[in-house]
């Protein structure tokens, strides 16, 4: 599967060069397309829903950033092709994640 990496616009200089090297590595290797996500939704319990526009069911993430200090177990319990239901095991304060 080959795609073109969905790139959001931010004022965080520094995601949106990651998104470039991220989009130069996926071009090169033609992999999976990608996207980051939305402002995240708290469910409550260190639960949150991320919207996407990948156009797809994301098979992973990677977490760019985070508020909180502390290495934070997290996991996707739940995705469809519009959003992800991502579980932390402790309160990540904020995120920002990368869907492929």
């Amino acid at each position: 599967m080959t795609g073109q990496l969905h790139r959001e616009v931010l004022s965080d200089l520094s995601t949106q060069r990651f998104q470039d090297n991220v989009a130069k590595k996926l071009d090169k290797k033609s992999m999976p397309i990608g996207c980051i996500g939305a402002t995240p939704t708290s469910l409550g319990n260190n639960t949150w829903n991320v919207k996407h526009n990948l156009g797809q069911e994301p098979t992973g993430f990677i977490i760019l950033t985070q508020g909180s200090a502390m290495s934070i177990k997290a996991s996707m319990v739940e995705s469809n092709g519009t959003s992800v239901t991502i579980s932390f095991a402790s309160d990540p304060t904020s995120f920002t994640i990368f869907l492929f």
